[in-house]
Formats: C-alpha cells, sequence, structure tokens
C-alpha cells in the first residue's frame, strides 16, 4: 500500500513521541496510539546532534500493551553523526497498537531533537 497525503491534518494520524528538547544518552519517547491508523508509518526527526563525532540513532518500538516493548526496523536506519543538523525521515510497519520513538547517543553528545510517528488515517 501506498501512502500519498493531500490533506495531511485530515488524512493523518500524527503523535508528538519526543517533545524537541535536549537529550543525553538514551531516550524513549512518549506513546502514540495508531489504533486509527492504517499502512506504513512514519517517523520525522529534526535534529541536531552536538559534540564529538559520535553516533545518534533514532528508531521505534511497538507494544500491545505499552507494558512490554519490541524494537521495529525504520528504514532507512535513521543514524547520524556529531556536528549534525537537519531532519531525518524513515518509514516502518507496525504489528502493535502502540508506538515510541527511541534515541540513542553516544556518552558526551547532546542531541536536540522532536520526533513525530504518524500513519494514513483508515479509510473506509
Amino acid at each position: 500500500m501506498s501512502t500519498k497525503l493531500h490533506d495531511f491534518p485530515t488524512n493523518a494520524v500524527i503523535g508528538v513521541s519526543l517533545s524537541a528538547d535536549t537529550i543525553s544518552g538514551d531516550t524513549t519517547g512518549e506513546t502514540v496510539d495508531l489504533i486509527s491508523g492504517d499502512g506504513t508509518c512514519f517517523l520525522i526527526a529534526p535534529a541536531n546532534a552536538l559534540g564529538t563525532p559520535s553516533a545518534v540513532a533514532i528508531g521505534a518500538q511497538e507494544s500491545n500493551d505499552e507494558v512490554t516493548w519490541t524494537a521495529v526496523t525504520v528504514a532507512p536506519a535513521l543514524t547520524v553523526t556529531a556536528p549534525f543538523n537537519g531532519v531525518r525521515v524513515g518509514r516502518f510497519e507496525r504489528t502493535k497498537r502502540y508506538v515510541r520513538a527511541t534515541v540513542a547517543a553516544d556518552e558526551g553528545t547532546d542531541v536536540r531533537a522532536a520526533v513525530l510517528i504518524g500513519q494514513q488515517k483508515k479509510t473506509v
């Protein structure tokens, strides 16, 4: 299934998993409920990584109960190397209701990032 959104606010379910903030080390975002979504999910991550050259990985996890979380494969892989200032966009398939963002940053790397997760709304 392909996704082509002409009216983004009307045709997409979007949630903020991580609000714009400075992140040091590993962190997980807030849960986004995609029960009303269908098809391929997308992850939009504007990021600014500072510090010595090191890797920052932005990903996603899914869950049916908001207790047990499983990593999902985001393509392309959202890895940036400090210094970096830009936006990364990836897509993934989910099999569970809830999704949240993950950020893994090497020690000494400060990342200013936000992560939006969304999916096309179900249509009948």
